[in-house]
């Protein structure tokens, strides 16, 4: 079976969506198996990047329920999910259907159960060996942790309220290095969760044991 990329981001809910949209977008960001300028219809990653912090910004805005906040966050998730839509099509052309340089683009392949270049299936193991430091300036936290084999990013979530509330954990970002990961913009003088997981090809791992730190 041919593996393709999974673009049914409707079935997707708010923080879902984000988190899937931040994998892309970093994954492709200068990509070596994809270098620019790609030709239309596939966006630039400049205004993939784009429509991606603006989604993010309505997003945050919408969470007071407001119904004009809310129609303008779902106006800019339409104009983001049709950017990656046309991302993919181009990459699925490009590759010939190619696995290989596919499971680099932050996507999630639709595939046999069988995972390519590894030999195990099911999700990814959780991540190991995550540390907090504080970084320079105010509301930073650094983080580091092992490297995961078979994980081509690591997708960071921040909780400043009760961790063991499913809730109050929210997308920060995705890296593609586990040596040096900095967190900004966190609210001083509060204690900050920050839990990470790998990702692959066939979609996000299991959570790595949430870490805290108090940030300054």
């Amino acid at each position: 079976m041919h593996p393709r990329l999974i673009t049914r981001f409707a079935q997707m809910g708010e923080s879902e969506f984000l988190a899937q949209a931040g994998r892309i977008v970093s994954a492709m960001t200068d990509n070596p198996q994809f270098p620019e300028p790609w030709p239309a219809p596939a966006p630039a990653i400049g205004v993939l990047t784009a429509t991606f912090e603006r989604y993010r910004q309505a997003l945050d805005a919408s969470a007071t329920r407001d119904q004009i906040r809310i129609a303008e966050r779902d106006a800019i998730r339409t104009d983001l999910t049709t950017l990656l839509q046309r991302l993919a099509s181009y990459l699925e052309f490009i590759t010939h259907d190619d696995g290989i340089p596919l499971r680099s683009t932050g996507f999630e392949l639709r595939r046999s159960n069988a995972r390519h270049g590894g030999g195990h299936s099911g999700p990814l193991d959780a991540p190991s060996g995550l540390k907090l430091s504080h970084g320079l300036a105010t509301g930073q936290v650094e983080l580091k942790l092992d490297r995961l084999e078979g994980a081509g990013s690591y997708e960071v979530h921040t909780a400043q309220g009760d961790p063991l509330i499913e809730s109050n954990w929210h997308y920060a970002l995705v890296s593609m290095s586990v040596r040096r990961i900095l967190l900004d913009h966190l609210a001083p003088l509060q204690w900050a969760w920050v839990r990470v997981r790998g990702v692959d090809g066939q979609g996000a791992g299991r959570w790595s044991e949430p870490a805290s730190i108090v940030v300054l």
